[in-house]
């Protein structure tokens, strides 16, 4: 059965070098998107994206359950949390039952891939059978998975997760180098902070449709994640989210969500188009260095515009804003951020139209920015 095992997924082997804890250098993995990279991306491209889950990768079909003494586990009652990982198989399966009990949590760190260096001056972690695992299928019991469960599990390309699955909690995939994508199911809840923190090759990211909350950093630095759909049962977002995602072209905001957060999607070079109809409050940087973006059109129930949350817009020349604004933090619009010495600068030629009165036009005024009423 082991070698079985390894032959179905000697394929997926890739050569990796096992290093310290999110110490990574990360501009090595970026993808170097600059301000000159574009976008075709439209609203009304937007608009026609469905959130539909993928097909289930077919390479879980072929993954058996691993034996239990593979694993390090507590027992609660009638219930399994996995804690530890020792067996050396490329692909693991997680087992429903271990003793009779239902595994239904793997617990925090149980498959940390990063070791402390015993040189403490040698920067990379030394090589552990963590480090070698490629493929993981959870049973369908699993209903937690906890802080940093999977973090640092380097070589890791794909997880199927629980279909029972409620939540997943902070750091729980954070610096999976090799992840490509993931499928989070129609019954999960919350999505903890730093969840999928610098996971620098997820290029794919399913939410599913009963996510209430994502938090902080979530999405940070998933260089390659191409497009985010967030269904309408989302609420709020964290701060930053899916801040220095270099390929994040396509962007659908659900229903349910009204706040950008600060830095959501700042240093999002490619993304060109996003639909604002149904937000009422834009915390500051929020939009900060997206060179891409076209100026949104903005909801009629819009009050705030936090501080820089436009600055580095360089495609924006002209913004038509609501009356129903009150208030715009400095340099939300109409100025650049000069990269290498950090000045803000007035863009020249840039206007805002707006009604008469408004604090639009207060803020035109004081910039001494072109307006125009409406």
């Amino acid at each position: 059965m082991k070698t079985k095992k390894i032959a179905l997924f000697i394929s997926l082997i890739i050569s990796l070098s096992v290093l310290s804890s999110c110490k990574k250098d990360s501009e090595s993995n970026s993808s170097k998107i600059n301000s000159n990279t574009t976008a075709e991306t439209t609203i009304s491209e937007i608009n026609k994206v469905k959130n539909t889950p993928p097909e289930e990768d077919s390479r879980f079909s072929t993954i058996s359950d691993n034996a239990a003494e593979d694993f390090t586990y507590e027992v609660n009652g009638d219930n399994i949390t996995i804690t530890g990982y020792l067996g050396e198989l490329p692909a693991v399966g997680i087992p429903e039952k271990i003793d009779g009990k239902t595994v239904t949590t793997i617990g925090k760190y149980a498959f940390d891939g990063y070791k402390e260096p015993k040189d403490k001056e040698v920067e990379f972690s030394e090589k552990n059978n963590i480090n070698t695992i490629l493929a993981i299928k959870l049973p369908d019991s699993v209903t937690e998975i906890q802080e940093g469960a999977f973090t640092n599990c380097y070589s890791l390309t794909a997880i199927k997760l629980s279909s029972n699955l409620q939540k997943i909690d902070e750091g729980a995939f954070a610096c999976c180098d090799q992840l490509e994508s993931i499928t989070i199911p129609d019954s999960v809840k919350t999505i903890g902070p730093y969840a999928f923190y610098e996971c620098f090759a997820l290029s794919e990211a399913y939410i599913g449709n009963s996510v209430e909350s994502i938090g902080d950093y979530a999405f940070h630095k998933c260089y390659k994640l191409m497009q985010s759909i967030i269904p309408d049962s989302v609420k709020s977002l964290g701060v930053g989210i899916f801040s220095s995602c270099d390929y994040l072209s396509l962007v659908q905001l659900g229903d349910g969500l009204t706040v950008i957060p600060k830095d959501a999607f700042f240093s999002c070079y490619v993304l060109s188009n996003i639909n604002l109809s149904n937000i009422t409050k834009i915390e500051e940087n929020a939009f900060k260095s997206c060179s891409n973006l076209d100026a949104p059109s903005f909801s009629d129930k819009l009050t705030e515009v936090g501080s820089e949350s436009f600055i580095s817009c360089t495609k924006i020349k002209s913004v038509s804003l609501p009356s129903s604004l009150e208030k715009i933090g400095e340099k939300a619009f109409g100025f650049e951020e000069d990269s290498s010495s950090g000045e803000k600068n007035k863009v020249a030629d840039f206007s805002i139209s707006s009604s008469l009165n408004s604090v639009a036009e207060k803020y035109a005024k004081e910039n001494n920015i072109s307006f125009i009423s409406k």
